[in-house]
This record gives C-alpha cells, structure tokens and sequence, in this order.
C-alpha cells in the first residue's frame, strides 16, 4: 500500500535563510522552484527523502513550516486570503493547514517535533479525516509529542524516555543522505576536525556534555577548530576592527569563568560565511 505524505520541519537557524537569500535570487522564482532551490543547496535539511519516498511509490512533499517569506508565496500564489491581524504564529499555522487541506495527505511526517501546541494534532485529524497518520522523528528529548501516533526515537535513550511516558515510539537512528557528497568539494583541507553548531552553555542541561567535551578538547589544545551558530544571530556583534579580540571576549561573556584560563591558550576561527 502506497501513501502520500507531507515532511514538515523548521529551520531554526535564521543565519541560514538570510545567507541563502543573499546568496541566491528567489524574489523572481514561484513558490516551487523557490522551495526546491533550497531544498538543493542542502541547508539543514535534504530532499533526500522526500525522493527515496517517490522512488518507492509514495508522493512526498516537504514544508519548510516557519519560512515565513516561502510560505507567504504559497498562500497568494493560491490565492488564500490572510487576516492581517492574525499573531505571526496564527499565520503559519493557518496557511499549514491550507496546505494540508490542498495537499491532502495521509501520512503527516515531522522532523523533531511539531511546529505548534500538540494539542493542535487533535484538531488536524477531526478536521482532515484523509489523515490516517501523524509520526515525527526526534532526536531531542520534547514534551510535545503527546498526541503524536508514532515517534522513531533516534537513540536508545530517548525511545526509552517516550514509552516511559507511555507514548508510542519505535528507534530508528539518524541517516545521512548519500548525495550531499556531490556538494562537498574535493580540494585539501587543513582543518582535520571542526565542530559546527551550537556550543552549549553551562546552565543547559540538555547541551551539558556537548560543552563538557568541548571544554576538555580545547583546554588540552586538541587541534578542533570551532564554528559556533550562536555569534551569528545578530551578525552586527561580531563586526568589529579587532575580530579576534571581540570574539574572545563573545566567548568569555557566555562561557563565564569556568573558560577563561583556556579560552587563553587556544585560537578559535570562527566563520560568517559571507
């Protein structure tokens, strides 16, 4: 039996839209050749598989659900009116669910969790009686899973954590998308390792071992180079006419004491991908 299904996930990096739209011109492109542009450039997510899914038979769409710009084109492009006094949340949500409406699928399919309040599952399904099932796949410990029909728990830990809260949830680890090699390119590196992401702080205590394996490395001058995504929320705080300076004292300021002895002996590089 063959489904169709909508893949639903956010892009919780800002930094990344902005430095796709500057990098690309999508004021021109419809709302499709805009999402597939994206979907290419392999930026947080893939369209792998949304394609593995039509090569065994089941049509797959993906909605990039808080690209506000990209969804906004979706909605006139339909010519879906817009209640301008709506909450930029009630936006999203409200032209998701026209979306599912024109979509009509029977397989809901979130990365992480959902967008909104679970809460809300309740009303997709009374509303869309096409809807047979809605799963998500989720790598971080959420407490908004509640009325989801079946979670795929990335490691053993957190398939343990939902059944313990008597949830339904299967393990099923990360992938990789095969194809992604085609956009790395071939040329040496002199960076051996590099973390990328965010770094974590002490006071989180989802991001504790993160920023625990982190501090050992530097502080034993283990050859990483870090590139944190937290500096570049507000690209302006780390423009300055001494970079290095002001990003050590940007690493100072979050890390507090507990780095300030290695923070002396190491040289981090940090990228804004400009």
């Amino acid at each position: 039996m063959n489904y169709k299904i909508v893949k639903v996930f956010d892009i919780n990096y800002p930094q990344v839209i902005n430095n796709f739209e500057r990098e690309q011109n999508c004021l021109s492109l419809n709302y499709s050749a805009h999402l597939n542009k994206f979907l290419d450039e392999y930026n947080i997510e893939t369209p792998g598989f949304s394609k593995k899914m039509f090569l065994l038979g089941n049509p797959s769409n993906d909605i990039i659900y808080n690209y506000y710009d990209l969804q906004i084109k979706w909605q006139k492009e339909n010519n879906i009116s817009l209640d301008q006094e709506l909450s930029f949340q009630d936006k999203l949500y409200y032209i998701f669910e026209k979306q599912i409406s024109y979509l009509k699928p029977e397989i809901i399919f979130f990365r992480t969790q959902p967008s909104f309040d679970s809460k809300k599952i309740i009303n997709l399904k009374e509303k869309f009686k096409f809807i047979k099932k809605i799963i998500c796949h989720n790598g971080f410990p959420s407490k908004n899973l509640q009325n989801i029909d079946l979670i795929f728990s990335s490691s053993p830990a957190l398939n343990d954590f939902y059944k313990n809260q008597g949830l339904k949830s299967m393990l099923l680890y990360h992938s990789f998308d095969e194809n992604i090699l085609s956009k790395v390119n071939n040329n040496t590196k002199k960076d051996n390792i590099i973390f990328c992401g965010q770094t974590g702080d002490t006071k989180s205590a989802h991001y504790k071992t993160r920023f625990d394996y982190l501090n050992d490395l530097l502080s034993h001058d283990f050859p990483i180079n870090c590139h944190s995504s937290e500096f570049f929320e507000n690209p302006n705080k780390i423009i300055s006419n001494n970079l290095k300076q002001n990003i050590r004292n940007s690493l100072i300021k979050l890390f507090g004491n507990k780095l300030k002895s290695t923070l002396r002996k190491i040289n981090i590089k940090l990228k804004n991908n400009k």
